[in-house]
């Protein structure tokens, strides 16, 4: 067997795995909320949803149609599997071009299976259609210098904008792959027949971001950018010129990404090392001059207070382009010693599946089994009257409107404090909160009291899903003695009950 037929072996085995973690695990709340707003009547309404949200519409106009054929977990859960598979086989012709083959191949394994990577890739969520487009746009344009074609240069702008599409984080990317390019026409002699699409191309790409330049503006300063910085980026975010506080979270993001904090420490090390390696190598130099700036424009955004950084999925850019300068090094000594590359590759592969490393989601795959998920649903429908009103938090509220109906559109309206999901045969009362706890749950149950118009004795139900424990569990410490009738719990993060009225 070949090498690239090898590569392509195994990322089919990688998508194996994948789609059977895709079948098995029920959506969690953010992929919930991203097909809510793809589930919506018209492409207007749905390009609308999006807009109010954190993300470009690509991967929104793709799960429109995607959806109308099956909307259950896994096949929802194809599209960031597809993209992923993309992604290592982008990756491995970039890299076996650009470097090398035998760092293709490295560079391949690696990326395959860092922690966060592989999580993603059966996620519905942008981020593996974001880096499948950098990859894309990296190996076409290395083509395209390589054969001189124009005809790769508009394709390797076309894949920048699909990525650029998925994830505002693209612009590191394209950012590096600019740079790269103005490198190489020069080097080349600004080859007319070249630099005219690449000027095309990049014209284009000024058009798509200015297309996204309100979305991206309106979010500077938001309520929801508000919300996002003061709860679970709080730790990721510096003030705009603090350099310290940006180095301070380089360790954080290699120990999340490459699993441990040592294995982390000797990828930075690597990076740095590898980085050196390719801009003192005449041959590679260009592809120092992509990787770094793809790096220390991603870092130059965090230090001006305008992207988060460290152990997060939003570093996935990031994460990329150290992995890629990471194997530069080792690359470069398997070369002259091929009969080891095998044994390497599977070492990456052995440290980075079998080392103990934090998903960043806080549940783990036992606590997220379909099962849990069918069978709360299967009791609040057996428990609710039909017509009947459950309060959640908005977590909750999404994973219960795609689990109660996957095809209903379900669109939010204000009710005073709350928000209100009409469902027909099921009325969703929400907090505005992502998540609750036991003191707002008190006040927000005042204002269901109130907005609902609730008589003494009404029956209102309480689900709670998502991460962190089922708000049943602190309301019994805070609350100690008070019973909870109906109470059920499903797994340690789904539980349902009756609100004693």
């Amino acid at each position: 067997m070949n090498q690239s037929r090898f590569v392509l072996a195994g990322i089919a085995l990688l998508a194996a795995v994948q789609l059977r973690h895709a079948a098995a695990v029920h959506l969690n709340a953010d992929e919930a909320l991203i097909y809510l707003l793809a589930n919506q009547n018209t492409i207007s309404d749905a390009l609308a949803m999006t807009r109010a949200n954190a993300h470009p519409p690509l991967l929104t106009l793709l799960l429109m149609g995607w959806s109308r054929i099956s909307t259950s977990e896994v096949f929802l859960r194809l599209i960031p599997i597809l993209a992923n598979a993309a992604l290592l086989w982008f990756t491995y012709r970039w890299a076996s071009l650009a470097v090398g083959r035998t760092a293709g191949v490295l560079l391949t394994a690696t990326l395959a299976f860092l922690p966060p990577v592989f999580a993603l890739a059966s996620e519905l969520r942008h981020y593996s259609l974001l880096l499948a487009g950098i990859a894309a746009s990296w190996w076409t344009m290395e083509e395209a210098f390589h054969r001189k074609s124009p005809r790769w240069i508009a394709i390797s702008a076309g894949c920048l904008s699909l990525a650029l599409l998925s994830h505002f984080s693209a612009l590191f990317a394209i950012a590096g792959a600019g740079l790269y390019a103005l490198y190489q026409l020069r080097h080349r002699g600004w080859p007319r027949n070249l630099l005219l699409p690449w000027a095309t191309g990049q014209a284009g790409l000024l058009v798509v971001l200015a297309l996204l330049a309100s979305q991206l503006l309106s979010l500077r300063g938001s309520a929801m950018a508000r919300e996002v910085r003061s709860t679970w980026l709080a730790g990721l975010q510096c003030n705009a010129g603090d350099l310290g506080c940006t180095v301070s979270k380089l360790p954080p993001l290699l120990e999340f990404f490459f699993a441990t904090w040592w294995l982390g420490a000797i990828a930075g090390l690597s990076a740095l090392a590898g980085l050196t390696l390719l801009a003192r190598d005449a041959q590679r130099r260009g592809v120092a001059l992509l990787l770094g700036t793809t790096i220390l424009t991603t870092l130059a955004a965090v230090t001006a207070g305008e992207y988060p950084l460290g152990a997060s999925r939003h570093s996935v850019v990031i994460a990329y382009a150290l992995a890629a300068t990471s194997i530069a090094v080792p690359a470069q000594w398997l070369e002259k010693r091929p009969k080891l590359l095998l044994p390497a590759v599977a070492g990456v592969a052995a440290l980075l599946l079998l080392l103990p490393s934090n998903d960043g989601q806080g549940m783990p795959e036992r606590e997220q089994r379909r099962e849990f998920m069918t069978d709360a649903i299967a009791y609040l429908r057996n428990s609710v009257p039909r017509g009947g009103l459950v309060f959640t938090d908005y977590q909750a509220a999404m994973l219960l409107c795609y689990y109660w109906n996957p095809r209903q559109v379900c669109s939010d309206r204000a009710n005073g404090p709350l928000l209100e999901f009409d469902l027909g045969d099921l009325r969703i009362a929400s907090a505005r909160t992502w998540s609750l706890d036991p003191t707002p749950f008190a006040q927000e149950l005042q204002n269901l009291k109130r907005q609902f118009n609730l008589s003494r004795g009404a029956e209102v139900w309480v689900f709670d899903a998502g991460w962190g424990s089922p708000v049943n569990r602190p309301l019994a410490v805070q609350f100690g003695g008070t019973e909870w009738p109906g109470l059920q719990e499903f797994g340690e993060h789904i539980g349902a009950f009756r609100i004693p009225n």
